[in-house]
């Protein structure tokens, strides 16, 4: 019969055996939990976060805006140098189509004063009414400038003189053909074919303004018509001389 003493040797031994395997399983389970809890962790992780995502994308996006506006950059984009092209060449080509220029006026206060003429004033105006105040052109020399002078000699006047201007030759014999025809054709007067100035010119005996002369002549690009009292007739015919 085993004594007290050895019975109580082995339950120590028992007992520090069952508390050593508690001891270990307590300690192998805290540490495969912890790294099973690791492992699944890892594999959350592994799917992209939502934040990283919208930040991709916002990334993503930023890389397809157009690259021509730049809100800090006042440097044209390619398609406002296409646009600015454009305007410049409607402008060019607006500016060829555009007729040239009518010559500035040929009856001025300086010719007037190398004439025969006492004190000479001259008055000027861009003129859209009838020729000699009874021929309509308005239509067919809407596109011609014309300058209606009136011409004095101190406070008496001399004379009035329409310049039509035109572009060209052709254009100048057009127009003087209009009014040779509206002469011949007058209810009102008669018509006399002389070419005694310029390239060709006519006078327009009026029915009723019998105390006027009426002269219309071509030269050049311009047409004039003139009218005045017969006694100015000489410095008419000096004016005409100096056109």
């Amino acid at each position: 019969m085993a004594s007290p003493m050895h019975k109580f040797t082995i339950f120590t031994i028992i007992f520090s055996v069952t508390v050593i395997f508690i001891m270990a399983d307590l300690i192998i389970n805290d540490y495969w939990g912890k790294d099973f809890a690791n492992e699944n962790q890892l594999q959350g992780d592994a799917e992209i976060p939502t934040a990283f995502t919208q930040t991709t994308t916002a990334i993503t996006n930023e890389t397809t805006l157009p690259l021509e506006g730049n809100p800090t950059d006042n440097t044209p984009s390619n398609s406002e140098l296409e646009k600015m092209d454009q305007i410049a060449t409607n402008t060019t080509l607006d500016a060829t189509n555009t007729p040239n220029p009518a010559p500035s006026a040929q009856i001025t206060t300086t010719l007037l004063q190398n004439l025969n003429i006492t004190s000479p004033r001259l008055e000027t105006d861009n003129y859209e009414g009838l020729i000699y105040g009874f021929w309509d052109t308005q239509k067919a020399f809407n596109s011609y400038t014309i300058l209606r002078h009136k011409i004095f000699s101190e406070d008496n006047y001399l004379s009035t003189i329409y310049e039509i201007q035109t572009l060209n030759e052709i254009e100048t014999f057009s127009a003087y053909q209009i009014l040779y025809d509206l002469a011949q054709n007058s209810a009102t007067g008669t018509i006399n074919e002389t070419n005694s100035y310029g390239n060709a010119s006519f006078y327009f005996n009026h029915s009723t303004k019998t105390n006027t002369v009426f002269l219309t002549f071509q030269t050049k690009n311009t047409i004039y018509a003139l009218e005045y009292a017969p006694n100015y007739h000489s410095s008419m015919r000096e004016l005409i001389e100096n056109l």
